[in-house]
């Protein structure tokens, strides 16, 4: 089946209608033509896979870290850091806006870094440290978060 992505949502899902339903595409990004598989079907939504991009963003990066395809640490290293920025900002926009009626927001202030930024994770323990897999309890052990500062 195929699909073309109209935008992203707050997990950071491409997001497309398919017979009038929304689909919620993992790892897709705006603009973005693809065959894709329906994974989950909901009342009000699916859940898709990408089975083969027929064209590609230009602000599709591939992502540094190894981990990133499985780990669900974090869910944007795929999409170039200028547009990281800009998806944060409207989606913080759009949450002021929808649930406390507030129209203005500062511009984020963007690191000097695109890696070693973040001074604060949450990493799970069990004999190793790790991130879950998204959508899962299971445990992806990893030697390296690519975000967080190295000095901690």
């Amino acid at each position: 089946m195929k699909c073309i992505i109209e935008k992203l949502d707050h997990q950071g899902r491409g997001i497309a209608f398919i017979d009038g339903k929304i689909t919620f595409v993992e790892n897709a990004l705006p603009g973005e033509e693809l065959e894709i598989q329906i994974t989950n079907e909901k009342k009000k939504f699916k859940e898709a896979i990408v089975k083969k991009r027929i064209t590609i963003s230009n602000d599709r990066i591939e992502p540094k870290c190894p981990y990133y395809n499985e780990c669900g640490g974090c869910n944007l290293l795929h999409l170039n850091y200028k547009n990281q920025l800009n998806y944060k900002e409207n989606k913080i926009k759009d949450i002021l806006k929808r649930y406390a009626d507030i129209d203005y927001v500062e511009k984020i202030i963007p690191s000097e870094e695109n890696f070693n930024y973040r001074n604060k994770v949450t990493l799970k323990v069990d004999k190793k440290l790790g991130y879950f897999k998204r959508k899962s309890n299971d445990i992806v052990y990893i030697n390296e978060c690519k975000l967080v500062q190295k000095n901690i």
